[in-house]
């Protein structure tokens, strides 16, 4: 309920609670919780609850110490959670070491976020550890949570096929549990097993026609292998509307998904609109959080309406002014519509205040772009796209799931390598000189990109085309016939097969391609 924004619902409903065996001490946690979320906080009822709490906690049963951490847990609250665990060292039963597993991977996975760039996986040891000793060292998997935290333990060490072996023995025993399944289709997505991820979402589906999971996972496939963008726009329609019908004030999930597919869409306008559109929902059902502005800012962007999504920007500044990505968001629509001068006054100001906190890549391929489009400074321009692709990759290579698609950004992946790019494709000569590094580097980054979103098409022909750029004939042809089977209506793939030809002395080869382009 209080996910879905029902604070006054989650409040009556845990009220309705409180009385029952071992809820008290978790009870006052959360009301003192949601009471402090409430647009109007009652202090007077978390003064109550605040009480309540101390009174409970000394002779609280383990139980309700766990139930209560568990909660602090979900919300967020680590330091509660690990200061009423603290009360528990000395006991080793299943649920208390669950709950450890549990505190400590949240715990990690906020230092991670927070410090992309540190090497601090060192957390999954720690989860590890909790989570074996609560499953012991049997075969009985009765215990779900324990099983479930070792695959995601496994999952953060990129230990697939281990974390595999731990979800089949849960679905082996329990196949009607719904969460062992999703988790297993996004990890087999994680090893590009595709066909068994799909076989994992039918299953799915045919425990839950409408499961949010499995339509996304199908979306996400027709998108990044396949290319088949209208079948995905249509298939992304009916997860839509199965989040309104099962999710409907879920505003992080929409966001997510909105994400996911804006990213992997190409520009196509079909996927667009259909996550613009969801964007602008959430937006207006929660006009108080600039970040979901900034979103549906930068989905405008993306769909190349630059006056609105400066407008968008500007309003989620208003509503939170330390927002960074609303100001990049600023910055990056003066640049493409040629404002330079108030696009570098804005960046030089942005970038002191953004000392204490490091560069991102969002700030260096900013300066990126002005480096060459306001001073023709090539070389500044492109050591500052260096720093933007290490950043990146910092950023998104240590995540999963769903998660590693949104941090990978393949439209701006796709947009740095055009930057490499458009500094040696058209001047290169084509008679065989030695190609720039820059070119190369152009290069690896399609290479990555379109090894783990393969149905990019635009990225796909700009590949081809800097293979030919390397007189990598062969090579280019090749991709440009996987292009032609991803999407034969691509009219780049066919002038570039026919310049290909033409250069062989194919004329009527190059005709034929022309003719069909």
């Amino acid at each position: 309920m209080y996910g879905e924004g029902n604070t006054r619902e989650a409040i009556v409903a845990m009220e309705g609670i409180a009385e029952k065996h071992d809820m008290a001490l978790g009870s006052a946690s959360a009301l003192i919780y949601f009471h402090n979320q409430s647009a109007l906080v009652d202090t007077d009822a978390v003064n109550e609850q605040t009480l309540r709490y101390q009174s409970e906690i000394n002779g609280a049963t383990e139980s309700a110490r766990v139930l209560a951490a568990q909660f602090h847990i979900m919300a967020g609250e680590l330091d509660k959670a690990r200061e009423i665990l603290t009360t528990l060292s000395s006991s080793n039963t299943v649920a208390t070491n669950i709950a450890r597993g549990w505190l400590e991977f949240s715990a990690g996975r906020q230092a991670a976020t927070a410090q992309p760039g540190k090497a601090i996986s060192s957390y999954l040891d720690k989860c590890a550890a909790c989570f074996e000793a609560a499953a012991g060292t049997t075969s009985d998997v009765n215990n779900l949570d324990a099983f479930m935290g070792k695959a995601k333990v496994l999952e953060g060490k990129r230990q697939w096929q281990q974390a595999l072996d731990s979800l089949n023995k849960v679905i082996v025993t329990h196949p009607w549990y719904l969460p062992a399944l999703i988790e297993k289709a996004k990890t087999l997505m994680m090893t590009a097993d595709w066909d068994q991820a799909l076989d994992s979402a039918g299953r799915i589906q045919q425990l839950e026609p409408n499961n949010i999971e499995a339509l996304r996972l199908n979306v996400l496939h027709l998108l990044s292998r396949e290319s088949r963008c209208d079948e995905a726009a249509e298939k992304l329609q009916e997860l839509q509307r199965a989040i309104q019908k099962l999710e409907p004030r879920n505003h992080a999930l929409v966001m997510s998904c909105a994400q996911l597919f804006s990213r992997l869409a190409g520009r196509h306008k079909g996927i667009l609109n259909i996550t613009g559109t969801m964007m602008k929902n959430v937006s207006d059902m929660v006009p108080s959080k600039a970040k979901y502005l900034t979103e549906l800012g930068y989905q405008q962007m993306l769909q190349g309406q630059l006056q609105k999504a400066e407008q968008t920007f500007h309003e989620a500044v208003a509503k939170d002014e330390t927002d960074v990505r609303a100001l990049y968001g600023i910055i990056h629509c003066h640049i493409q519509e040629g404002n330079l001068d108030d696009a570098e006054e804005q960046l030089e100001f942005l970038s002191e205040i953004q000392v204490s906190v490091g560069k991102s890549p969002d700030l260096a391929f900013l300066q990126s772009l002005l480096a060459w489009r306001k001073r023709r400074d090539v070389d500044a321009a492109l050591s500052l796209l260096n720093d933007t692709l290490t950043l990146h990759i910092t950023a998104f290579k240590a995540a999963v799931g769903y998660d590693f698609f949104i941090k990978l950004n393949a439209d701006f992946m796709l947009e740095i390598a055009k930057e490499y790019l458009q500094h040696t494709l058209d001047t290169h000569s084509g008679d065989g000189a030695k190609p720039g590094s820059y070119l190369l580097r152009g290069i690896q980054v399609l290479e990555t990109l379109t090894r783990f979103v393969p149905g990019l098409v635009p990225a796909q022909v700009l590949l081809a085309k800097s293979k030919i750029a390397l007189n990598d004939i062969d090579e280019a042809t090749r991709k440009l016939q996987q292009c032609l089977r991803l999407d034969p209506s691509c009219a780049d793939t066919y002038l570039l097969l026919a310049r290909i030809y033409y250069g062989k002395d194919q004329a009527s080869a190059a005709l034929q391609y022309l003719e069909q382009g």
